[in-house]
């Protein structure tokens, strides 16, 4: 029970993916009057200067372009969180007789439970309460056990 155990793991270390601030065609603002065009606001400040879920992206930072122009705002002014996660696994391969086994397998993913959030609302109009916030998360620790059995019988 003690010796023979293996262990797999893999860390890893992302960077946050790049936000673009963009205005909605649905809401009240300045056409850029170009057909197929994503419209963008002007970029007038620190698109991001706050650090919780809820003021990721500083609204004060945008302004909506003068009718007929188009907007400064870059594709990527900002980005999401950083995310790390680990996840990994045990396995033991047990010998249970002479032709038979019994592999256990313990994994477990985002063993560190760290929240990972993947969304941000990014399209800017005047009256929109939830521009900035974290929008979204990814799965939180998932944790698995199995057990797999062969046996080795004559043909």
């Amino acid at each position: 029970m003690i010796g023979g155990w293996q262990w797999a793991g893999l860390f890893s270390v992302l960077t946050g993916q790049p936000i673009e601030v963009t205005m909605t065609t649905t809401a009240t603002f300045a056409n850029d009057g170009v057909a197929d065009s994503t419209p963008r606001p002007n970029l007038v400040g620190k698109a991001q200067d706050g650090k919780g879920i809820n003021d990721w992206l500083n609204p004060s930072a945008f302004a909506i372009p003068t009718l007929g122009t188009f907007g400064n705002s870059g594709v990527s002014v900002a980005r999401l969180p950083r995310q790390t996660q680990l996840d990994s696994s045990i396995t033991k391969d047990f010998h249970l007789y002479d032709k038979f086994h019994m592999e256990f397998n313990l994994s477990a993913i985002n063993v560190l439970n760290h929240t990972l959030f993947n969304g941000v609302d990014s399209s800017f109009y005047t009256g929109n309460a939830s521009f900035g916030h974290i929008t979204g998360a990814t799965t939180p620790r998932v944790v698995q056990a199995g057990c797999t059995s062969r046996s080795k019988l004559p043909l």
